[in-house]
């Protein structure tokens, strides 16, 4: 039947854990990730944005999050379940393309139309196949680093994730640049004229002994760059309590807002990865001051734009450092410009009595689908942002291994505390 679960046949019939409990007992695993590589594959079937495109489709990037913060086969069976029922219902799956696209028209087949996700998976599904995931990224994902910030990130972040999983890399690399083509825009309305010649293949940037600084003072101009925003902005009496998507809209358009933040942005190809992680631990803090949609995304945007650096040329890893430092400073501006303090700074609390392990046994507990757990964290109920829970403790958790900071651990314990991440 069109649109049925992997797992469908039994599912009316079951309990969550003896759901979970029968397919891991009956399904022959000749691989430890044999389920993971099943819910992963059965998603690719329903587009990246679900329900009219009022939702993202978080399905892939919980399971990939959850999977790496050491679930087994039993809590990916036992997140499916909730996910399954309370998450992608009604079944609709991807249409079939309208269009086939080639490499010299992809870029005229639909960019940023949610409608051509269809023929832009099918488009990137054929070139992984003959490229290789290396060559997919080489060749294609320099020119969509202009609209990186879409969607709140997710499609980055979905991007991010595909390189991670230990099975299916490939298709899922192919899916996430189908929905970063689908819902492509930059950030503001002249980006495309200031960085379209730094993000063609072969692009170089002229070398600038300003450029070249220490963590210190790359560190110190990018908390100048906010001091002189708080102060240029401090009349405008914002606080992130408003209508936070139209505010940014607006303020994404302040060329004042940019020269500002990039006048103090000494980025090269050889700070560029630096930079974005000293930038998602100023998000962090963001996050922790005014816990919401926009400051999570702002830390789990910056692990996946970390995450792709490495797989763009220099110049394009410059652009995407820009970009990410511009939207944050922007939501920096939007939250009302909070007090934020600097990575070696000794304001910073103790860390947690937790530990690492600890902490991601407890952000898994609520798909454990013990009594115990269901008492304590409340389960996933039938509310999508509990995945954002999961999803926002594997960052915290990655992104400490990059650069290690007590803030990563006392998030994700807090997060993982409460089992919602706002």
């Amino acid at each position: 039947q069109q649109g049925r679960s992997p797992f469908a046949s039994a599912h009316q019939a079951m309990t969550p854990a003896q759901h979970a409990e029968d397919q891991i007992e009956t399904v022959p695993r000749p691989l430890e990730v044999d389920i993971l590589r099943r819910l992963l594959a059965d998603n690719r079937k329903f587009g990246p944005v679900l329900r009219g495109g009022a939702i993202c489709n978080h399905y892939s990037m919980a399971m990939l999050a959850a999977w790496g913060l050491g679930a087994g086969d039993r809590e990916l069976a036992q997140l499916h379940h909730f996910l399954d029922d309370r998450y992608r219902v009604p079944w609709e799956e991807m249409p079939a393309p309208k269009v086939q696209l080639h490499q010299g028209t992809w870029l005229r087949g639909g960019l940023g139309d949610l409608a051509a996700a269809a023929q832009f998976r099918e488009f990137f599904l054929q070139e992984v196949q003959s490229l290789g995931v290396d060559g997919l990224l080489q060749a294609y994902l320099p020119q969509l680093v202009l609209g990186q910030h879409k969607g709140l990130f997710h499609p980055t972040i979905r991007l991010s994730f595909a390189l991670m999983a230990p099975c299916s890399n490939a298709e899922e690399a192919a899916e996430a640049l189908a929905y970063s083509a689908a819902r492509h825009e930059p950030l503001f309305r002249a980006a495309n004229h200031e960085f379209e010649e730094d993000l063609r293949d072969g692009a170089e940037l002229p070398v600038r002994p300003s450029l070249a600084v220490d963590f210190a003072e790359l560190q110190a101009r990018m908390h100048a760059a906010w001091c002189d925003l708080r102060r240029l902005y401090a009349g405008r009496a914002y606080d992130g309590h408003g209508n936070s998507f139209k505010v940014l809209a607006e303020l994404y358009q302040d060329e004042q807002l940019r020269q500002v933040a990039l006048s103090y942005f000494p980025v090269s190809p050889a700070n560029a990865e630096q930079s974005v992680l000293l930038s998602a631990q100023m998000a962090l803090q963001l996050y922790k001051h005014q816990p919401g949609l926009t400051t999570l995304h702002a830390v789990t945007g910056g692990h996946a734009v970390s995450d792709l650096l490495p797989r763009l040329h220099g110049s394009a890893k410059v652009v995407s450092a820009k970009l990410y430092w511009i939207w944050l400073s922007t939501l920096f501006v939007e939250k009302g410009a909070p007090p934020v303090v600097r990575w070696e700074d000794d304001d910073f609390p103790p860390g947690p009595e937790l530990s690492w392990p600890e902490v991601r046994r407890l952000a898994l507990s609520p798909i454990q689908g013990t009594e115990e757990a269901d008492e304590v964290m409340g389960g996933l109920g039938d509310q999508e942002p509990q995945t954002h829970c999961i999803k926002m403790v594997y960052t915290c958790d990655a992104m400490d291994k990059k650069m290690p900071h007590p803030l990563y651990i006392e998030v994700a314990s807090t997060v993982a505390r409460r089992g919602r991440p706002w």
